[in-house]
């Protein structure tokens, strides 16, 4: 059997030298390679995330462009939309602008707001319900009713109750009605 002398040997303790350099040259290679995959993989996650940012405030920026283009176009008008409901403080007047328009149609008009206070129904828009007591012919009741839905106030009727007369002398606008309606006004809020 053949011994190896490594330390009298010269050769071969020059080729162990030269093995473990190349070894260790390949291990360090081995090492970089993982880790340069690594942050190749992640910087590869981070430039397609950035990608869909991109992408997500190129869209927000159309939309908003589309925004303003949309405002420039509205906001001439968008102080009389926002006169279009009256404020809280002109509400008192609509129980006299009620009168007046009753006394219009020749209708008797008891009217008083409901004592539940003004609610919110969405941002800056309120309601406060109401409640009127009508008498007169049937045509001018309804007459009177059509004319509150085309008025400058918003209104929402919840409920009619009709008395006095029969079906038949109703219809024929012969007979003094009473009614009771109630309802709910729309206003902004101050």
């Amino acid at each position: 059997m053949i011994k190896l002398d490594f330390k009298n040997d010269l050769f071969l303790r020059q080729l162990a030298i030269k093995i473990g350099a190349i070894l260790i040259i390949v291990i360090i290679a081995i090492v970089i390679n993982v880790v340069i995959s690594g942050q190749i993989k992640e910087k590869a996650l981070n430039i397609s995330s950035l990608q869909a940012q991109s992408q997500t405030m190129a869209s927000m920026g159309e939309s908003f462009s589309k925004l303003m283009k949309d405002f420039q176009v509205v906001s001439p008008y968008l102080e009389s939309v926002q006169q279009l409901l009256p404020s809280q403080n002109q509400i008192i007047n609509f129980s006299k602008d009620m009168s007046d328009l009753a006394e219009t149609f020749g209708v008797t008009l008891g009217f008083s707001f409901e004592k539940d206070a003004i609610k919110e129904v969405s941002e800056g828009v309120s309601t406060t319900n109401f409640s009127m007591s009508l008498s007169g012919d049937f045509s001018k009741i309804s007459e009177f009713i059509i004319s509150l839905k085309e008025s400058r106030y918003f209104i929402d009727f919840s409920g009619f109750d009709f008395t006095g007369g029969s079906a038949e002398s109703i219809a024929n606008g012969n007979k003094t009605i009473s009614a009771v309606v109630r309802g709910r006004v729309f206003m902004r809020n101050n």
